[in-house]
């Protein structure tokens, strides 16, 4: 991979990774009671979709690095997900934790699936 290429992947992630934080920070200070782990789940749910409508679209593109390596792969979480897993089991929560594993890679292959149909 080209440093340009290199450096406009990281440019795409920084963008996604703030357009996470600000979903996050937008829906925490808006819907206070709803739990963190459905912000995550959604900026996944959404990143996925857009990953399924976008890497057909995109494969011949140079943008695609920019826009799918980049961008979604800084707005979606795979950390921050199995962070919040951690602590529902430490929490005493090992039903939610098996829910929300459940419900996030199921939910998010189909928002993928979905995506690709578009």
């Amino acid at each position: 991979m080209q440093l340009k290429t290199l450096l406009e992947v990281g440019v795409g992630g920084c963008l996604g990774a703030v357009a996470r934080a600000t979903v996050t920070t937008l829906g925490e200070y808006h819907l206070p009671q709803v739990m963190s782990i459905w912000w995550t789940f959604l900026v996944n749910f959404i990143g996925c979709f857009l990953i399924g409508v976008l890497s057909n679209r995109l494969s011949a593109s140079p943008f695609s690095p920019v826009i799918i390596t980049g961008f979604l792969g800084g707005f979606t979480t795979y950390s921050k997900f199995s962070q919040e897993i951690i602590q529902l089991l430490q929490t005493g929560q090992a039903s939610s934790a098996i829910t929300y594993v459940g419900a996030t890679v199921f939910m998010c292959s189909i928002a993928t699936y979905l995506g690709c149909q578009t």
